[in-house]
């Protein structure tokens, strides 16, 4: 069956047929979206092209769309402005979970460097001369002391549980 522009017409369908489908199809892209990796996005435009109705079809049967959605999780592409806000939170809170990421390996890189030291003045003549300087400035810029851990920096003359990182004649600043 074909209509005047020459193309096949395709046979409506109603009704329980109509809501199987839409929700099958819908189900099929999350699944396309699911093995490359990809969250699914509901976009109602896709689907109607994929199913060959008009978008107002998918309107009328809002309530399977809405049903479907919620089974598997998925949600719609936005239309309006909150589409930018709702991208701009998603990259904020990925960002944030890097941040989090990063701050935790520059811990353990501490406390590896803390290690290295300690064994270093365990093994070695007073070597506090070589990592005196970084140890104080790192020790504020954590905000406590990267050797033993104490919420207090080192300032001045103190000496961490570690090692001394001022000598008594106050030769390092």
């Amino acid at each position: 069956m074909t209509a005047g522009s020459g193309m096949p017409v395709r046979r409506q369908i109603r009704g329980q047929k109509l809501w199987e489908e839409i929700a099958a199809t819908i189900r099929d892209h999350a699944e396309r979206a699911a093995r490359q990796g990809q969250k699914y996005v509901y976009n109602a435009s896709e689907i109607a092209r994929e199913m060959g109705v008009a978008r107002s079809t998918l309107l009328r049967n809002e309530a399977v769309v809405t049903a479907t959605l919620a089974e598997i999780r998925a949600r719609r592409r936005n239309r309006d402005g909150s589409a930018s806000i709702e991208a701009l939170k998603e990259r904020n809170a990925a960002l944030l979970e890097a941040i989090k990421a990063k701050d935790l390996e520059i811990e353990r890189l501490h406390e590896h460097q803390a290690d290295l030291y300690e064994r270093l003045i365990r093994h070695s003549a007073d070597v506090s001369v070589v990592f005196r300087g970084y140890a104080v400035d790192a020790s504020r810029n954590i905000g406590k002391c990267i050797l033993c851990g104490s919420a207090r920096p080192p300032i001045g003359g103190t000496a961490s549980n570690i090692a001394t990182l001022y000598s008594d004649d106050k030769q390092a600043k």
